[in-house]
């Protein structure tokens, strides 16, 4: 009787481990099949969207450090530039040295406001009666505005979004 269960055992030991096996290998019993595509389609869109928002946000961030480093950059400038021939048009001084110092901001879209010992403010990119306010020990105050953008697939979640920079000089 022993002699039998051992051709039976060896019968279905072949069967786990010999050509019957290698046949159905390539199916799964556990019912998975599929699963892992499954999973991608799903947590894909996912991940994509909060990649394009992190992109979205990084690029307000960039803007903003850039906005902050040009106005202070043009400021000193501005600052510095009393005693030159450019100083007889203190805005077109701001507004082209700002423009050399933000390249990826859009001028267009920039608006600037330029205020002397706390007098009118002057807007625009051109202000040549500013030019007798830019005696030494002045105070020179730039504000500067740009719009941004916080959206993505064409929704504008803050429609109103500004930038806004700020900087007061003493001209030297």
């Amino acid at each position: 009787m022993s002699g039998l269960v051992i051709i039976r055992e060896r019968k279905s030991m072949a069967w786990r481990f010999g050509k019957h096996r290698q046949l159905h290998s390539t199916q799964s019993n556990s019912g998975e099949e599929g699963a892992a595509l499954f999973e991608m389609a799903m947590v894909m869109p996912v991940a994509l969207l909060v990649l394009t928002g992190l992109l979205s946000f990084a690029t307000f961030i960039n803007n903003n450090l850039e906005l902050a480093n040009a106005t202070s950059l043009a400021g000193q400038y501005l600052a510095l530039s009393r005693s030159t021939t450019a100083a007889s048009d203190p805005c077109n001084v701001l507004y082209s040295s700002f423009e050399q110092v933000a390249p990826f901001l859009d001028p267009a879209k920039l608006t600037f406001q330029l205020t002397f010992n706390g007098g009118s403010p002057n807007n625009g990119t051109t202000c040549t009666s500013a030019a007798t306010s830019m005696a030494q020990g002045a105070n020179a105050q730039i504000i500067v505005k740009y719009p941004c953008t916080l959206g993505m697939y064409g929704v504008n979640f803050a429609p109103t979004c500004s930038l806004t920079s700020q900087i007061t000089e003493i001209i030297q």
